[in-house]
C-alpha cells in the first residue's frame, strides 16, 4: 500500500484529464534526471534488441528479390527471441519508472535506487505479459477487441506497484476502475494519445517527454480514482 503523503499533500476526489497531464509535466520537470535516463534506456532496449535480432537473422543482407513473406518468416527466429527479451527488460524498467512516479505522488524525489522496492517485480512482469498476449489476440479479431482490452488494462501495472495486487487482482481491478470511471479516463487517455501522435511528428524525440509524462500521469490517475493521496511534486 502507498504511504501517506507528507505535510502539504492533498486528497483529490475526481479525475480531471487536463490536471492529470499538467501534474505529470510538473513532476517530470522537477525530476528530469531519473525519468529521462530510464526513458532513454527503455527506448534503447526496445529498438536495440530488435535491430540486433534483425542483424543476426541476416535481414539487412536480403535483396529485393528475396523479401517475400515466407523468407521473412524463416529468417526471424533471432528477431523474435531478442524482441521478446528486449520487451521483458523494457517492461521491468517501466515498472521501475512507475514506482518512481508513485514516490513522487507520496511527496518524495524520484530515485533510481527505489525502482524495484515495495512490490513484486515478477508479478508485474507476468501481468504485463498476460495483458500483452490477450491484447494481441484481440487485435487479430477485428482489432477493436484488442484496443478495448488494452484500454481497460490501463491500471493493471499500477495495481501491482502501488497496491501489491496479484495478476488476477491487477487485471480485474483495472477493469473495474476503468469501467466505473470510463468518461474521465477516456478523455485523459485521448489526451495522451494526441501527445503520442505529436511525438511521432518530432521523429520520435518527443517520446523522451511523453513516456515519463504517460507514466506519471497514469500513477496520478490511479491514485485519484482510488481515492488515494497525491502530494505536490517535490
Amino acid at each position: 500500500m502507498s504511504a501517506p503523503p507528507p505535510t502539504g499533500g492533498y486528497r483529490t476526489s475526481q479525475l480531471e484529464p487536463v490536471e492529470a497531464i499538467t501534474y505529470g509535466w510538473a513532476a517530470f520537470t522537477r525530476n528530469v534526471g531519473p525519468f529521462l535516463l530510464m526513458t532513454f534506456v527503455v527506448l534503447l532496449l526496445g529498438g536495440g534488441f530488435s535491430l540486433l535480432g534483425s542483424y543476426l537473422d541476416g535481414s539487412f543482407d536480403l535483396d529485393a528479390s528475396s523479401t517475400n513473406a515466407n523468407a521473412a518468416f524463416e529468417l526471424q527466429p533471432w528477431g523474435m527471441l531478442l524482441s521478446l527479451v528486449g520487451s521483458i527488460l523494457a517492461s521491468i524498467l517501466s515498472l521501475g519508472m512507475l514506482r518512481m512516479a508513485f514516490d513522487v505522488l507520496d511527496g518524495r524525489k524520484a530515485e533510481l535506487g527505489r525502482m524495484f522496492t515495495g512490490y513484486n517485480v515478477g508479478v508485474g512482469v507476468l501481468t504485463g505479459i498476460v495483458v500483452s498476449l490477450v491484447t494481441s489476440v484481440g487485435l487479430l479479431f477485428c482489432i477493436l477487441p484488442g484496443l478495448a482490452f488494452s484500454f481497460f488494462m490501463l491500471f493493471a501495472s499500477s495495481r501491482v506497484v502501488d497496491s501489491g495486487a496479484g495478476v488476477g487482482q491487477a487485471i480485474s481491478g483495472s477493469f473495474t476502475l476503468v469501467k466505473d470511471n470510463a468518461g474521465p479516463v477516456f478523455l485523459w487517455f485521448l489526451l495522451l494519445i494526441l501527445l503520442v501522435i505529436a511525438s511521432v511528428c518530432t521523429c520520435g524525440l518527443g517520446f523522451f517527454v511523453t513516456v515519463p509524462l504517460f507514466t506519471i500521469s497514469t500513477a496520478y490517475a490511479y491514485r485519484v480514482i482510488t481515492g488515494g493521496q497525491v502530494a505536490q511534486p517535490a
